[in-house]
């Protein structure tokens, strides 16, 4: 255990020769060894822990039990070590792990059949608990109506050994916190489950910040679409009794449906008698585009109001004579230009 080779190395030595200057608690080794000696004289017997240290200077931890024996009218003492490296560094893991886990800004749980047998500072907090979480059942966190969702989850662990996801806790005071949530199989010295482990992360308000900040972009695209709505449709009167709305780009059935609006507010807005619908900036237009402007222009005449069509190419003459389409709603401009002796040119 001390690395020598004969017993002859030893004999010599006293306790305090084969042990470093100073022990844990920081006291000499040969003061602890005179008191330890004087204690075992007195008491018949002592165990206690030290530090050794073998022939190559390196140290190790031994478990020594020292006991004063009487053989005729001389005393001695038997001691026996063990050595418990192997002890103390499983002791200083747990030590270790146990610390990670109690000062842990997640929150850590283990239960056992259903029942916590380890919940750290970090998730008592989160879900306004103490101590008294100790021997709850993991039913008592978990919101009415999830059901299911555990079930999936105790599944998951069984069958893959964990799982990870969202999961509803809970809160002491009825409130449901949302978590991001991962579970884990403990296995005991025999291969077979033994506990659960769970950590958890609270995200209700990076939830909260990520609907407002959804809430907010959905706000700015509305205005955005208002914005644009205002600018692809501009309504312009030209007079007491005339309005303009010249049509640049595509029309769809969401801008027809626009153009439509815009005309029908516009003359009730302005008591316009004209309604001048000027495509010439139209890029396509198709027997969709021409059948949302003749709707458009039969919905201005029941306000009692007429339609002006300029800016009719060849391909828009085709399409409506291929439509069949009932031009009665429509006046053509010089018709309007003389009735309200507006110059026809302009």
């Amino acid at each position: 255990m001390l690395g020598g080779s004969n017993k002859e190395d030893l004999l010599p030595l006293s306790p305090a020769d084969i042990s470093p200057e100073y022990q844990p608690d920081g006291r000499t080794s040969e003061e602890k060894a005179r008191e330890v000696l004087h204690h075992v004289l007195q008491e018949g017997s002592v165990q206690f822990e030290w530090v050794h240290r073998r022939f190559d200077t390196t140290e190790f931890p031994v478990e020594v039990s020292l006991n004063r024996v009487t053989v005729g009218d001389r005393t001695f003492i038997y001691g026996n070590w063990r050595d418990i490296s192997e002890r103390k560094r499983i002791e200083e893991e747990i030590r270790i792990f146990k610390s990670l886990c109690d000062n842990a800004p997640d929150g850590i749980a283990v239960d056992r059949q259903g029942r916590v047998i380890y919940a750290n500072a970090s998730l008592q907090k989160m879900l306004g608990y103490d101590e008294e979480m100790i021997g709850m059942h993991v039913s008592d966190f978990h919101p009415e109506g999830q059901e299911q969702l555990l079930e999936e989850v105790m599944e998951s662990v069984q069958t893959t050994g964990t799982w990870q996801g969202i999961l509803p806790h809970k809160h002491k005071d009825g409130s449901t916190r949302q978590f991001m949530s991962s579970a884990t199989l403990i296995f005991n010295e025999h291969g077979k489950p033994d506990a659960m482990s769970a950590i958890f992360r609270d995200i209700s308000d990076l939830q909260r910040a990520e609907q407002e900040r959804m809430d907010l972009k959905e706000q700015v695209i509305a205005a955005q679409q208002e914005a644009l709505r205002e600018l692809s449709t501009p309504l312009i009167p030209l007079s007491d009794h005339v309005v303009l709305l010249p049509l640049v780009g595509s029309i769809d059935t969401g801008r027809a449906q626009q153009v439509m609006e815009t005309l029908l507010e516009g003359i009730a807005e302005f008591q316009a008698d004209i309604a001048i619908l000027d495509i010439t900036g139209v890029s396509v237009v198709d027997t969709q585009v021409a059948q949302a402007l003749l709707q458009s222009a039969q919905a201005v005449k029941l306000l009692g109001s007429q339609v002006v069509l300029t800016g009719i190419g060849p391909t828009m003459a085709q399409t409506l004579i291929h439509l069949g389409a009932d031009l009665s709603s429509i006046r053509d401009a010089q018709y309007i230009a003389k009735r309200y002796r507006l110059c026809y040119e302009s």
